[in-house]
């Protein structure tokens, strides 16, 4: 009875019934809290232990990234010390073509020029033990069937100036001729201010007659940083400009140009990015001077020479070059000397997409063996009567153009005239002008393999005699 009673009380939501099942209910869930208690703190174990473990991961895989940060570093701060030592060798840019760092060979006389020198250094190898210098071994192969009209024992190269000089007879003559064949060794080292260069060449023809002898072309060390380059040795003279050389079968001999090469010392800059001067002391020599009687030649100072050089776009380059040089001689009367000076300027402008227009304008006085196209002591002479060293004033113009037929097939046209006025106090049969002009065809084959014909014409003239002239017909072809 009175568990039905209860029961009911409970059914109908009676407050004693009530609270008896909440207090059971609390000790139920007590009871089971006490019991899970032990579990509870070997999960919180578990978990700690493995987020320590998850730390010390982290905490390894950080030291091994700032381990690889900083041999990144050490591996970036390598590769921007090469990039400096890289910009300081390239520094001086267009304007010291002659001096720059990816000018493998020689390019005048080379008709495989832009095959060769694609690349910074093409054909070099670094040598073992050395460190980071690297070492070229090459050259070219040239050979000429060459027929002359009126000249004999004339060589490869064609001077109009010397027609007439080794024998007076106008017998024509047929040659094959290889003495341009060249061989050349280059070695070049980066350094922390930049770059050191050496660089020797040599050809075979010494005597330009057809006979195989060999001759030193270069023989110079560089030294490029960013302020500019010096240069100490024998290479092409500060007074020529090798950006309007045109481009000839065997060499670019047309008068009226600046064409030498001999021992210099040489610092060459720019200013910015389209100026660029030379100044240079050049091996002085005043055996370029006539003389009826013997004479001895003397040097007292050497030949001073600047050049300044401008390329405001691209397309157009403009030089001037300047020379001062003391010529002094003894003819047997005691020495006699005269300060001799001249100026070069030239211009070229690259037309359509390769093709070449070239102008140069040559002035001095006593300028002798420097300008191409006059014999080199048709600069000065010795006056028999006073014995005074007097100067001949000496002029040269030439007017180049390359074409491009195809990329592979080009031509250029040249022609120049150079003079040396005649005093009238130089006695007997003087040499006066010479002349020149030509026109050739080249073919690329392959990239190392390029085949030429060319037709030239020279004349020069004296004083008091009747000049020789000559033609030239030429088929050649260059390897490498």
């Amino acid at each position: 009875m009175n568990w039905q009673l209860r029961v009911q009380q409970t059914a109908t939501g009676g407050g004693t019934v009530t609270g008896e099942c909440r207090a059971a209910r609390l000790g139920a869930a007590l009871v089971a809290g006490l019991a899970l208690l032990p579990f509870g703190a070997a999960q919180a174990q578990s978990d700690a232990a493995a987020l320590r473990r998850q730390i010390e991961e982290q905490r390894a895989l950080v030291e091994q990234q700032a381990r690889q940060l900083e041999q990144q570093q050490r591996a970036l701060e390598d590769l921007s010390a090469r990039l400096k030592r890289f910009e300081a060798a390239d520094s001086v840019s267009v304007n010291q073509a002659a001096s720059s760092v990816n000018m493998a060979r020689d390019a005048v006389g080379d008709l495989n020029a832009a095959a060769v020198q694609a690349g910074d250094f093409p054909g070099a190898i670094r040598i073992p033990g050395t460190g980071s210098v690297s070492l070229a071994i090459g050259g070219s192969i040239k050979a000429s069937v060459i027929h002359d009209s009126r000249a004999e024992t004339m060589g490869a190269d064609f001077t109009p100036a010397f027609l007439g000089s080794t024998r007076p007879d106008r017998d024509g003559a047929t040659s094959i001729d290889a003495t341009l064949t060249r061989l050349f060794v280059d070695g070049r080292a980066p350094i922390p201010s930049g770059q050191v260069r050496g660089y020797v060449e040599y050809d075979l023809n010494a005597a330009n007659n057809g006979s195989p002898d060999f001759k030193l072309r270069h023989a110079y060390g560089t030294w490029t940083t960013a302020a500019g380059t010096l240069t100490a040795g024998q290479t092409w003279s500060t007074l020529m400009d090798l950006k309007i050389l045109p481009e000839g079968l065997t060499e670019p001999t047309v008068s009226g140009v600046i064409f030498a090469r001999q021992a210099l010392m040489r610092w060459s800059g720019a200013t910015g990015s389209t100026w660029g001067y030379h100044l240079a002391i050049e091996d002085p020599s005043s055996s370029d001077v006539s003389s009826v009687q013997p004479l001895r030649p003397l040097t007292s100072w050497p030949d001073l020479v600047a050049a300044v050089e401008v390329a405001p776009v691209p397309s157009v380059h403009v030089r001037l070059g300047g020379i001062v040089r003391r010529l002094k001689a003894d003819a047997g009367q005691g020495p006699s000397s005269a300060t001799a000076s001249g100026a070069s300027l030239t211009g070229r402008v690259d037309l359509l997409e390769r093709d070449k227009l070239i102008l140069n304008a040559v002035y001095g006085k006593g300028l002798g063996r420097y300008l191409l196209g006059i014999r080199p002591n048709a600069g000065a002479f010795i006056d028999a009567a006073s014995n005074d060293l007097e100067l001949r004033t000496n002029t040269g113009v030439m007017l180049a153009y390359q074409h491009f037929w195809t990329a592979d097939l080009r031509s250029t046209l040249m022609g120049g005239i150079a003079r040396a006025r005649v005093p009238a106090t130089l006695a007997g049969d003087a040499f006066k002008s010479s002349r020149y002009i030509s026109l050739n065809l080249m073919k690329r084959l392959q990239p190392y393999l390029t085949v030429g014909i060319e037709y030239a014409y020279g004349k020069n003239e004296f004083s008091a005699s009747p000049g020789f002239d000559n033609h030239r017909i030429a088929v050649g072809v260059q390897l490498f």
